[in-house]
Formats: structure tokens, sequence, C-alpha cells
């Protein structure tokens, strides 16, 4: 039983849904996290976007069965290890995809731009799991639209307008990660390459594309923080926001670190492989909600 259940827990990739943070930004920048009913309808919203990326993993690993077999790592996922089935791989799709309209519900009710929103993330995703991963640059390209579906669908609920740095801080930071994720598969699928997009790549195009993102998030972010509102910043040369810039500036230096050890690249694997990071993000998280929760 215990092995079915933690089979079930891999399947669903509960560890990804920290990603889902990413709804909370706009209400943190808003300066309203500890308003109104705000976090209660954005922590229902990101319960719901949990509940769909779960159907999305589900649906990418039973597409994936006979690749992730042949691979080093993801042949011990739970539906390539033979620990379940694809019939009983479905029926937890299904009922992950019910769940998801009781938290969705409860936080959009009839406002159709969140619902929109969660579609487009699911048909990308379908259309990722089946056609797009394995086309030059487009599979990048829906990985990077993930994290900023999920910022768009968190100002969507509580209809926030959303900074252009913040998106193009996003944007850069995503493609960041993204190009990172392949750039390392094409290190540890040497021998055995499962994925054929990889062949379309060259490692230098994707090392110096990956930092030419990273150069770019840090320029966006600085930009976001010098434009950030305060009480009254008239005859302020430094906005709050901006003592943070240092702390963003070694956050992607140790992950490209981490990137740079041989890491296989995902975003969620290099940020729980690695305690200093882990720190940092959490670090960093909590002053940008302290200080701009205070700020407003």
């Amino acid at each position: 039983m215990l092995k079915t259940f933690t089979a079930v827990i891999k399947l669903l990739r509960v560890d990804h849904y920290i990603k889902n943070a990413l709804c909370f930004l706009p209400l943190i920048f808003s300066g309203k996290l500890f308003h109104g009913e705000g976090f209660v309808t954005t922590l229902l919203g990101a319960a719901a976007f949990s509940a769909l990326s779960s159907c999305v993993y589900i649906y990418n690993d039973l597409c994936d069965i006979k690749f992730d077999r042949h691979h080093p790592r993801k042949c011990r996922r739970p539906l390539a290890s033979g620990e379940l089935s694809p019939a009983a791989a479905w029926l937890l799709l299904g009922t992950m995809a019910t769940l998801m309209l009781i938290p969705g519900y409860l936080a959009a009710g009839t406002n159709w731009q969140p619902w929109a929103i969660l579609a487009a993330y699911a048909v990308s995703n379908l259309c990722y799991s089946r056609w797009l991963k394995h086309i030059v640059l487009v599979d990048v390209g829906v990985i990077a639209s993930g994290f900023l579906l999920r910022l768009f669908y968190g100002a969507g609920l509580l209809s926030i307008p959303l900074s252009a740095w913040m998106f193009l801080t996003i944007l850069a930071a995503s493609l960041f990660m993204g190009l990172g994720k392949r750039r390392n598969e094409m290190l540890c699928e040497k021998k055995v390459k499962t994925r054929s997009v990889l062949n379309g790549y060259s490692w230098n195009f994707l090392d110096r594309n990956m930092y030419i993102m990273m150069s770019l998030t840090i320029v966006f972010y600085a930009l976001w923080t010098i434009n950030s509102p305060s009480r009254d910043n008239s005859n302020m040369k430094i906005t709050p926001l901006m003592w943070t810039i240092p702390g963003v500036i070694f956050l992607l230096m140790r992950y490209s670190l981490i990137i740079e050890r041989g890491a296989e690249g995902d975003p969620t694997r290099v940020l729980f492989s690695d305690r200093v990071l882990l720190v940092l993000s959490v670090l960093l998280g909590g002053t940008l909600v302290i200080m701009r929760n205070a700020v407003s």
C-alpha cells in the first residue's frame, strides 16, 4: 500500500506544485497579500492549477512510457517501471481533472478569464506531449509559457493588472531555465537520446542563449524594482526593492553553477537538490513578501 501511494505521489509530481507559487506574484506585488479574500482566492486557484498540472504530467508519462524505459533516470518513473498500470494512470488523471473543478470554481466562479487560461495551459501541454516537444525552440517556448500562464492566471483571478517588467522578468527567467534543461539533457543523454528534439540543438547554442536569458532576467528584474511604487520615493535614488537585486543575481549564479556541475536541469529537481539554492530562494521570497506588502 505504501509503495503504491508513493508511486501515485511521484506520478502526480507533487514536488512540482512549487511552480504554482507564481500564481501569487501579482497579489504579492499588488501589496494586498494579507488584505481581504485575495489570499484565499489565489490559494484555491493554485490548488486548481496544481491538479491540472498533475493531469498534464500523467498524460505526458503515458505518452512517453516506451521512451522512458530506455532513459537512465526516467526508467524509474511509476509507469515506465511498472509500479502503476496505464489503466490506473488514466483513472487518476480523470480523478484529478474532476477535483480540479472544485477549487477552480471556488476561486474563479463564472469569471471566464481564469478558465480560459487553464484551458490554454491544458491544450498547449497536451499538444506538447504529442507533437510540440519534438519541434526545436517550440518545445522550450511551451515550457516557458507554462510559467507565464501561471502568472496570468493569478492576475486574472483578482483582475490585477500585470507589470510589463514582471512579465518580461518571468519570460526571461523561464527561457533561462528551459534552455538550461535542454542544455543538460544533451549532456546526460549522450549515449541514449530519448528526446529526438535534441538532435536539432547544439550544446553551444543552448549554452550561449541560456546565459543571454540569465542576463536579461537580471536586467528586467532591476528595471522592475526601479519602477516599483513605494510610500514616498520622490526624493529617493534607490527604491526599497532594489536592495533585492544582489539576491537575485546570486540566486541565478548559484542556479547556473548547479547546472554547470551536470545536474539534469529540471528546475524543481535543481531547486530541491541544493540546500544553498533552496535557502536563498526562501529568503529572497520572504524578503519580497515583507518588503512589498510593508510598502503598501
